[in-house]
């Protein structure tokens, strides 16, 4: 893709041994989010969410789990 930027779907899942804590994702099924295609699923909410890089997501996990 010559002078083309392409942009990298991407879904990052944090998971804990009872499942699902957060999913954050850029898939194109969520339209109805204000941020579409930007997303974060929990275990019972659907959130808007920015486009996000892996080591963001490290961070914030990090910071959670107070590393």
């Amino acid at each position: 893709m010559k002078g083309k930027i392409a942009k990298e779907k991407y879904r990052y899942h944090w998971m804990d041994e009872d499942g699902l804590i957060m999913r954050l994702d850029n898939a194109l099924r969520q339209r109805e989010i204000v941020s579409f295609p930007f997303h974060i699923h929990t275990k019972n909410e659907l959130l808007a969410s920015e486009e996000v890089r892996l080591e963001e997501i490290l961070k914030f996990i990090g910071r959670a789990l107070k590393l």
